[in-house]
C-alpha cells in the first residue's frame, strides 16, 4: 500500500454586505469590505488498494477529468479528506450539507470526512440552524451558507482528483519562550489544576502548549503538495473595532506560507494552520492608551496580526524543511466518528476520582458568557451584578414557592437553594437553559418583559419565541461527533469544541496510552471540529466560573464525559467493533426559512 495525496484550496469569501461577523458576539460587527479573502482548504489522503472505478463510478471521472487527464486509482476503502475553513467554527448543518454534496459524486462515510475551522473572528456567521450561534447576527443567512458550502466541496473533489502518489512526513518543533505567540487568558483558572506548574500572570505565555505539530506531504518525486500544521491561539488578532472580512492570524500565515511555494513556481500548493486545544489561548497580550480591550504585538490590529502570523509561518517552515530527516510515514489510515448525546453521559468512575452514577446533564449557558474576556468585552460590569441578582432572585424565589408546596404535598422540593452547588453545573449562574430554552431562569423567550429595542439579541429571543422556533430544536446542539483519526503515527483526536489547554493535554495523554500498541507516537487534540458546542474546561477549571467555565455548556463533567467517550471510541476503532449509528436531526427547509436572517434595511458602503 502506498499513500495518494491531492490538495486544493478555494475561495469561499461571501459577499456579504451587512452581514455580522461571528466570534465576538456583537450584532454591531457587521460587514463593510473584504480585508483578506477566506478560503477552504482541502487535503485528501488516500491509499492504494482498490480502483478507483470502484470506489467513485463513471459520475465523478465525467465531471472531474480535467484536461483529458486520467482521474487517480483511489482506494476502495482508505480514505480521509480534511477541509479546514477561515470561519469561526464548523455548524452541524455545514457539516452535513457538505458530507450530503461530496457523496453524491463520491462514496465518501461519515467517518471519511474531517471539517475543521481556522476560528477567525472576523467571517460572516449565519451558518447554523441552533439559535445559539445565530443570536449575534439575527437568523440563518443562505447567502453565507452557501459560499461555505460549495467551496469546500469543490476543493475536496478537486483535492481527490488530484492525488497522486507520495510520502507524508510528522515533524515537531516547539516555539521559543521569547517569541510572542500565544499567551493563556484565564490564569486563575489554569493554576486550579493540579497536574500543571502554577505560573504568574507575567509567565502566562507558559501556561500554552508551545509546540506545533507539521504533517508535510510530497508527490514522490518530491514535488512539494500541501502542509498541515496545528498550534494552538485564538484567530482574535483581529478585534470588532474592524468591520472587514479578515482570516486573522492563520489565514494569513497560511497565505504566507502558500506565497514561500508560489513565488518558486508550485502555485497548486496549499497550506494549513489549523487549531488545536485553543480555549484559554490569545495572541493578545498588552493593554494600549484608549482601549479597554487587550491587543497583541502593535497597538494596530493588521500589523499586530502580521507579527503573529509571520512567528507561525517561520516556525512552520522550520519544520516544514527538517521533515524530511524525520523520515516518511509508514502507509496506516483509520477513522471512526461517533454521534454521542452530550446532555446525558454516564462518566467512567476512574476520570472523576472513583466517583459512581456521574452524569452531564443538560446544556446550560453561564454568565460569564456575556461578560467576556480581557480580549474581547461583553456587557458592562455593572449589568453583570444586576443580571446575577435577577436571577438569583428568581432562583429563591421558585426555591421558596416549591418548599411551600412541601408543606401541602408532602413532596421534595424540585428546586435547590440558589447557592447550592448542584451536581451537575455547580454554582453556575445560569442565563440561558437550553435544555428548555428558559432564558435568565424566568421565562422562556417570547415572555421576556425587556423592550426589543435595548438589544439585537432581545429581538431575535422574543421573535424567535413568537415563532415557535425553539419548539423545533434545542438551543444549542447536543447530539455532537467525536472522531479518531490515525494518518501514520499521528492521531488525531477531533472535537467540536474549545477545549482549553489542560483539557487538551488529558485527552491525548489517555488517546496516546490507548492507541500506542498500534503504532501511535502522536496525538493531537484537534478543535472547532464537525459541529461545536463551546468550551471544554478541567473540572476544576470549571470551578473558577471564569468565561471558559461558564460556557462550558454541559457542566463540570464534560470533560469526563469525553473522556468516557473517546476511550470508548478508540477501544472500537482497536477490535473493529460496530460504531454507533446514532446521526442528528436534518433541520428542514421549512425551519430555515422560519430562522432566516431579516433583509438588511441600510448597508453601508461595501469595499472590495
Amino acid at each position: 500500500m502506498n499513500y495518494r495525496i491531492g490538495a486544493s484550496r478555494v475561495d469561499i469569501t461571501p459577499q456579504a454586505p451587512g452581514a455580522v461577523m461571528l466570534g465576538w458576539g456583537d450584532p454591531n460587527h457587521r460587514v463593510k469590505g473584504i480585508g483578506t479573502p477566506l478560503f477552504a482548504r482541502a487535503v485528501a489522503i488516500l491509499l492504494d488498494e482498490e480502483s478507483f472505478e470502484e470506489k467513485s463510478g463513471r459520475n465523478f471521472q465525467e465531471q472531474h477529468a480535467v484536461s483529458g487527464d486520467t482521474p487517480p486509482n483511489l482506494s476502495k476503502n482508505r480514505v480521509t479528506i480534511m477541509i479546514c475553513l477561515d470561519i469561526c467554527f464548523i455548524s452541524q448543518a455545514l457539516r452535513m450539507g457538505i458530507l450530503e454534496e461530496i457523496q453524491k459524486l463520491f462514496p465518501l462515510t461519515e467517518s471519511e470526512l474531517v471539517l475543521t475551522a481556522t476560528h477567525t473572528h472576523s467571517a460572516p456567521g449565519g451558518f447554523s440552524a441552533f439559535p445559539f450561534y445565530s443570536l449575534s447576527n439575527g437568523g440563518f443567512d443562505e447567502g453565507v451558507f452557501k459560499p461555505y458550502l460549495n467551496g469546500s466541496v469543490k476543493a475536496a473533489l478537486e483535492a481527490i482528483h488530484r492525488a497522486v502518489p507520495g510520502n507524508l512526513y510528522l515533524n515537531v518543533g516547539e516555539f521559543a519562550p521569547d517569541q510572542p505567540v500565544a499567551f493563556n487568558r484565564s490564569i486563575r483558572a489554569w493554576n486550579r489544576n493540579p497536574d500543571v506548574r502554577k505560573v504568574t500572570r507575567a509567565e502566562r505565555h507558559l501556561a500554552v502548549d508551545r509546540e506545533m505539530t507539521l504533517l508535510r506531504f510530497d508527490s514522490l518525486d518530491g514535488k512539494p503538495i500541501a502542509c498541515w500544521n496545528w498550534f494552538a491561539v485564538h484567530g482574535t488578532s483581529i478585534h470588532r473595532d474592524r468591520f472587514l472580512i479578515h482570516g486573522d492570524n492563520k489565514g494569513i500565515a497560511a497565505l504566507l506560507m502558500e506565497k514561500h511555494f508560489q513565488v518558486q513556481g508550485n502555485i497548486d500548493f496549499v497550506s494549513v494552520f489549523a487549531q488545536s486545544a485553543a480555549g484559554d489561548v490569545s495572541p493578545n497580550f498588552k493593554y494600549y492608551p484608549g482601549l479597554k480591550e487587550k491587543r497583541g504585538a502593535d497597538f494596530n490590529d493588521e500589523k499586530s496580526c502580521t507579527i503573529n502570523a509571520q512567528l507561525q509561518f517561520d516556525q512552520a517552515l522550520k519544520l516544514w524543511e527538517s521533515a524530511p530527516s524525520t523520515g516518511p510515514l509508514a502507509p496506516h489510515l483509520e477513522s471512526a466518528l461517533e454521534y454521542h448525546d452530550l446532555s446525558n453521559v454516564e462518566v467512567e468512575p476512574r476520570f472523576v476520582g472513583g466517583k459512581h452514577n456521574v452524569k452531564t446533564g443538560a446544556a446550560q449557558i453561564g454568565l460569564p458568557q456575556l461578560y467576556g474576556t480581557a480580549e474581547g468585552r461583553g456587557i458592562s460590569y455593572s449589568f453583570m451584578i444586576s443580571l446575577r441578582v435577577l436571577v438569583r432572585t428568581v432562583e429563591l424565589w421558585r426555591y421558596l414557592k416549591a418548599s411551600a408546596c412541601r408543606v401541602f404535598t408532602n413532596k421534595v422540593p424540585s428546586r435547590r437553594f440558589p447557592w447550592a452547588d448542584d451536581p451537575v453545573h455547580g454554582r453556575k449562574v445560569t442565563v440561558i437553559h437550553c435544555g428548555n430554552s428558559e432564558v435568565f431562569q424566568a421565562c422562556h423567550p417570547r415572555n421576556l418583559i425587556f423592550p426589543d429595542w435595548i438589544d439585537p439579541v432581545i429581538y431575535h429571543l422574543k421573535r424567535w419565541g413568537k415563532m415557535g422556533i425553539f419548539e423545533q430544536i434545542l438551543f444549542s446542539p447536543a447530539v455532537l461527533p467525536i472522531q479518531i483519526l490515525q494518518i501514520g503515527t499521528l492521531v488525531l483526536g477531533i472535537v467540536p469544541a474549545e477545549f482549553t489547554v489542560v483539557s487538551g493535554r488529558r485527552l491525548g495523554v489517555l488517546l496516546l496510552s490507548l492507541l500506542k500498541d498500534r503504532g501511535c507516537k502522536r496525538v493531537v487534540v484537534q478543535g472547532f471540529s464537525n459541529s461545536h458546542s463551546s468550551y471544554v474546561t478541567t473540572p476544576e477549571e470549571y470551578e473558577q466560573q471564569g468565561y471558559e467555565g461558564g460556557c462550558t455548556h454541559f457542566g463540570r463533567w464534560t470533560l469526563p464525559a469525553y473522556l468516557t467517550l473517546f476511550e470508548k471510541l478508540a477501544l472500537k476503532m482497536k477490535s473493529h467493533a460496530k460504531l454507533s449509528k446514532v446521526i442528528p436531526r436534518k433541520p428542514t427547509h421549512e425551519y430555515l426559512r422560519i430562522l432566516a436572517v431579516e433583509p438588511q434595511k441600510d448597508i453601508e458602503d461595501y469595499r472590495y
